[in-house]
């Protein structure tokens, strides 16, 4: 519908640290290390190499500059990015030290964390999935989940999960 039309916008370059603290929206390129944390600063996907999308230009002026939303997955490749799989493998971690979820239900929460992450039609089941097998791991592992989690799931699912 739009192929024939010019909008004539175009989206920044972001740099983000690899631990996901944002850097510089649009990209200036001034700095190697993050100064919170002292990780890398990217500013491509390491996947795809395709430019982290910051904010969007339009005549000449940036829309929406102090409302940049940190990306979850590249949307050139879907790899997710550095600072999303670092939760997720640490949520992997977690889970495979607890004793108290056998093998299938530990995958199972493997399963449902990108439908806690992005609004899918399985978001809701995955949120009330993910709820039990908490309540099941105890009030230790599941706070230790939460703090790995809350910071990347969608609103929806912390509603459900933590109220």
């Amino acid at each position: 519908m739009f192929d024939d039309i010019n909008l004539g916008g175009y989206y920044t370059s972001a740099e983000v640290c690899l631990n996901g603290h944002i850097i510089n929206v649009p990209a200036k390129n001034l700095s190697q290390f993050c100064h919170e944390c002292g990780k890398d600063i990217i500013r491509k996907c390491p996947k795809c190499e395709s430019p982290i999308k910051g904010n969007y230009v339009d005549n000449n002026e940036i829309l929406n500059s102090k409302f940049f939303k940190l990306p979850k997955y590249c949307d050139s490749c879907g790899t997710p990015y550095p600072w999303i799989q670092s939760k997720i493998d640490a949520v992997e971690s977690v889970l495979k030290d607890t004793k108290k979820l056998n093998q299938k239900e530990k995958q199972e929460f493997e399963n449902y964390i990108p439908d806690l992450i992005i609004n899918t039609p399985k978001t809701e089941i995955a949120s009330l999935k993910a709820k039990n097998l908490m309540e099941k791991v105890g009030p230790v592992l599941s706070d230790m989940l939460k703090n790995i989690l809350i910071d990347i799931v969608l609103e929806v699912v912390k509603k459900t999960i933590w109220g």
